[in-house]
């Protein structure tokens, strides 16, 4: 008994000993190497968003951060697939009724459980918003309520695709205001600092899919590309966009270049109440000035092809039959002759696409035009869009769904805030005829029929040509080296989409090391 217990005593002090040597090693590794690097993302834009408020703008930049801190029933994948978000499924239970099951276990970053009342909160707070760019599905729903946990919607009338209106609509906690509060949403991410040069994410404990891999996220407002570009350079931003095709090469040299695979159409867009933009004959005469192929292969250096219409390739409505828009510089002239007195044209533009514009000016001179490129800041460029205090200016489009009938009702229909129709109409374009068929599409079935009416639609522009599409180009984003980075066809960046890499052992890890 003795010498079991005098071969324990010896053991445990030896395993003691080991013991502590572990402990005073690994303290004096850990304090050499530091903790484990908690991974950050940082996103720079050229401007802030125009509002926080989750159902008022479909700009790309809002539609990043509100998609980052907000949820939605249903949300496109980075394919453009339709995918359920906020519910465990949806069912068409007849032609005019949906329902949709909420998901359990779901909070918002208040901690306040998601209810069927935040969603009826949230779908009719959009519903009586009349500048709210999300308000087309009002035009045919008659009612939503709630059955337990389920969101009925009853429509007017059988939409096919009332599910691509219904995804990015975002919920909110019953009696949410935006004005007052600081956002809050059921996100992988919480919003934990706003202000005019920076907005702070941080990763939310209570995520109902489980907290997401990068622990936050900053989203930072430099208005010089060039800043952007040094930001990226020393290692303080991760991804920059609204970058001149000229950095380019100086990009590559300490990060990567990407580039989205080309859905954003780049249009010049006019003041339709000013002359001579009022003009028709005028605006075809510019149409046929804009040498579209050199501007792509050229200009770009093959980041875009030469647009032909007004829905880009990948959506549906995009019409692979129609021929490309000549390029006619002595036709431009003889139209220019009917014209006298004609102004000088400013087109306005920021510095990040102003290599465009003067590719656009440099043709028009060629057929007798006066024309000078005006480079403003960002934040005042896009306060004279939003207020259409200017007369001409180049600007891009990008659809958020894969169907392209939102993006036609919402910037060629006559505005009409009470239908939620015409809410991007910002050149004060109204047709008609174009108007009557845009609402006849609420009533078809047959997706030819759809295809065909859209046909129909897409020629009343082209021959209005209220604002002229110019290249579908492609966006190109400034990568560090530390991250991998795939943009999606809606241009938003979702963080829980971002991988770092670990340069040491060259693999490919989550949000942490």
């Amino acid at each position: 008994m003795k010498n079991n217990l005098k071969k324990f005593n010896h053991l445990t002090l030896y395993q003691l000993f080991k013991f502590a040597l572990y402990s005073v090693m690994t303290t004096f590794f850990f304090l050499s190497c530091g903790p484990p690097e908690e991974k950050s993302i940082t996103i720079v834009y050229d401007a802030p968003p125009a509002t926080l408020d989750p159902h008022l703008k479909r700009e790309v930049v809002n539609q990043t951060i509100m998609s980052n801190i907000y949820e939605a029933l249903v949300c496109f994948d980075a394919n453009m697939e339709l995918q359920p978000l906020l519910v465990n499924y949806w069912e068409n239970v007849d032609s005019i009724t949906w329902r949709f099951e909420l998901r359990s276990g779901v909070t918002f970053h208040n901690k306040k459980e998601l209810t069927a009342q935040d969603v009826l909160y949230s779908l009719y707070r959009i519903w009586h918003n009349p500048q709210s760019e999300y308000r087309a599905f009002t035009w045919y729903t008659d009612t939503i309520y709630a059955e337990d946990r389920n969101i009925i919607f009853k429509l007017k009338i059988p939409y096919p695709f009332f599910l691509y209106d219904i995804a990015g609509l975002f919920i909110v906690p019953d009696g949410f205001e935006p004005q007052k509060e600081m956002p809050v949403g059921t996100g992988p991410y919480k919003c934990i600092k706003n202000s005019q040069d920076e907005i702070k994410l941080e990763s939310y404990e209570h995520y109902w899919a489980g907290p997401p891999p990068t622990k936050s996220a900053r989203f930072v407002f430099i208005p010089d590309y060039k800043d952007r570009i040094k930001m990226l350079k020393d290692g303080k931003a991760d991804i920059i966009n609204f970058i001149p095709l000229s950095a380019l090469s100086e990009i590559e040299k300490f990060g990567q270049v990407v580039a989205t695979p080309g859905n954003s159409t780049r249009y010049l867009e006019f003041n339709l109440t000013k002359y001579p933009f009022n003009q028709k004959d005028f605006r075809k005469a510019i149409n046929l000035a804009i040498e579209r192929e050199y501007i792509a292969r050229v200009i770009y250096k093959g980041y875009a092809v030469p647009a032909n219409q007004y829905l880009p390739p990948g959506v549906f409505g995009f019409d692979s039959k129609l021929p490309q828009i000549p390029y006619e510089p002595e036709q431009a002239k003889k139209i220019l002759k009917k014209f006298s007195d004609l102004p000088i044209i400013v087109i306005e533009c920021t510095s990040a696409r102003a290599f465009i514009a003067e590719a656009i000016a440099r043709g028009l001179g060629k057929i007798g035009l006066k024309v000078m490129v005006k480079v403003l800041e960002v934040d005042e460029y896009w306060n004279k869009v939003e207020h259409q205090k200017s007369d001409c200016y180049l600007i891009a489009s990008v659809p958020t769904s894969y169907e392209g009938i939102g993006m036609l009702r919402s910037s060629f229909h006559t505005y009409e805030p009470d239908k939620g129709l015409g809410m991007m109409n910002n050149v004060n374009y109204s047709n008609i005829e174009l108007d009557s068929i845009i609402e006849e599409l609420f009533y078809m079935k047959e997706q030819n029929a759809v295809f065909q009416a859209i046909n129909r639609i897409q020629k009343i522009l082209l021959n209005d040509l209220p604002k002229i599409p110019v290249v579908w180009e492609k966006e190109i984003y400034g990568i560090s080296k530390r991250i991998i980075y795939k943009p999606r066809l809606d241009e938003r960046i979702i963080i829980k989409e971002i991988r770092f890499i670990d340069t040491k052992n060259n693999v490919l890890t989550e949000g942490k090391q």
